[in-house]
């Protein structure tokens, strides 16, 4: 996970566990909303370049502009294919909506019980992270690219 220099030690603040949930539930939730922008945006913008070279092309625009326009198109297939948006947003989604429920179990337990539920919402939470961890590196590793940790603990 990035962090800045003035970001604050979660293991330093009144409920370690807690802060612990919250910090890791905040990355997902950024990567989450940056993926599923990307998703969005790649999609509509092949949309667009799709439907401006068959427009060109109807048009009787040049040659170079319409090839121009399909290697757009091109490049926008790549691109989704590399980025792998959608596939982020559905990884990132799952571990929110899951460190958000483990968030919510240890809320519901009563101050007296927080220490044992303390311990649980901390490993709940290192157990999602590597999992969908787990997930990313197959995916990198099916699709013939090496995984690297430090890469992705900053996307």
């Amino acid at each position: 996970m990035e962090r800045t220099a003035q970001a604050p030690d979660v293991w330093e603040s009144p409920d370690p566990p807690l802060a612990f949930a919250q910090d890791q539930l905040a990355w997902y939730s950024r990567n989450n909303r940056n993926a599923r922008i990307g998703h969005y945006s790649i999609e509509v913008s092949q949309l667009v370049a799709a439907a401006a070279t068959t427009l060109a092309a109807a048009i009787g625009a040049t040659a170079a502009l319409t090839a121009a326009l399909a290697s757009l198109t091109l490049l926008l297939t790549g691109l989704r294919q590399v980025f792998a948006f959608r596939e982020k947003w559905a990884t990132m989604t799952w571990a929110t909506v899951q460190i958000e429920h483990e968030i919510t179990l240890y809320r519901l337990q009563p101050p007296e019980g927080r220490a044992a539920a303390g311990r649980r919402l901390v490993l709940q939470v290192d157990s999602i992270v590597a999992e969908e961890t787990q997930g990313w590196a197959e995916r990198l590793r099916a699709s013939g690219s090496p995984p690297s940790p430090a890469v992705h603990a900053v996307e």
